[in-house]
């Protein structure tokens, strides 16, 4: 069942745990998420990055709500992820999502608080949870001088929370997105998540999981970070699947469908593994 982000976030928050907020591209791979969920009794945030699907923010909500209705066992919430402006939230909030995004990352700290004081006044109100964005370079593969240069600051971040009420903040804290990372590359600054997680009541986010590597995203989900937000590792699991089964057993259409679902689900199940959310429903 959909509810607000802001009551899995702080759950996770307050038992050291992570939530993987997975990025689907369309209602089978929603569904194979909800599936796995539910057998391993795991929340579950389900993020609409209008760059990964062909589907407007109103027919994503329909087909999340659709899935999360055939599955009411799971605690789960609807992220519109990294919307523009404050009509994207609006739009999200009217059709049925459970957190809202606008990312103001890229802006000064007094343009970010504006824009998020409106958000949260309008979210709030209707019991949907607000998601901001604080510290980052460019949207994909920041060079390791540019994360390093572009740090969440502690300071900034609680000013942040502290006018806005925000609920969660996708903080920066070594993780980026982007296709480019090597696994074992990224640094993570586990003393910062820590002293970002005492500074302010805000659920902390990561965007970009993938690549990082299971072992740091497992630290960074003790350490504070409570969402994660993935994609790309879903889809490469699901295609090297497969790839696998072409290469085999050719190209047999049900069997595609199958190995992409085989694919998807496994690593979806090691997240929340890793991350520690199984069994916390």
């Amino acid at each position: 069942m959909l509810q607000n982000m802001a009551v899995l976030t702080n759950k996770a928050k307050k038992e050291g745990f992570g939530i993987a907020a997975v990025c689907p591209m369309g209602i089978d791979q929603i569904a194979w998420s909800f599936e796995v969920a539910a057998s391993m009794r795991s929340p579950l945030i389900i993020c609409n990055n209008s760059s990964l699907s062909d589907y407007t923010i109103e027919e994503y909500g329909d087909m999340v709500s659709f899935w999360a209705g055939r599955y009411p066992e799971v605690p789960a919430a609807l992220c519109l992820d990294h919307g523009e402006n404050f009509e994207h939230a609006a739009r999200g909030i009217k059709a049925g999502y459970t957190c809202v995004m606008v990312d103001k990352s890229m802006c000064s700290d007094d343009e970010n608080i504006r824009a998020m004081k409106e958000v949260v006044k309008l979210a709030h109100a209707s019991d949907v949870a607000v998601e901001a964005g604080l510290g980052g370079t460019s949207w994909r593969d920041p060079t390791p001088e540019d994360i390093l240069a572009h740090l969440t600051k502690v300071d900034s971040f609680k000013r942040l929370v502290t006018e806005t009420e925000v609920d969660a903040v996708a903080v920066f804290v070594g993780g980026s997105h982007g296709d480019n990372k090597k696994q074992g590359e990224t640094t993570l600054h586990y003393d910062l998540v820590e002293a970002l997680r005492d500074a302010a009541p805000a659920a902390l986010v990561m965007h970009g999981s993938s690549g990082t590597g299971d072992d740091k995203l497992a630290k960074a989900a003790k350490c504070g970070i409570s969402k994660f937000n993935v994609a790309g590792d879903l889809f490469m699991s699901s295609t090297k699947e497969y790839a696998a089964f072409v290469e085999n057993d050719g190209a047999d259409l049900k069997g595609c469908i199958q190995a992409l679902e085989k694919g998807f689900k496994k690593r979806v199940a090691e997240y929340l593994n890793f991350l520690g959310s199984a069994d916390r429903c």
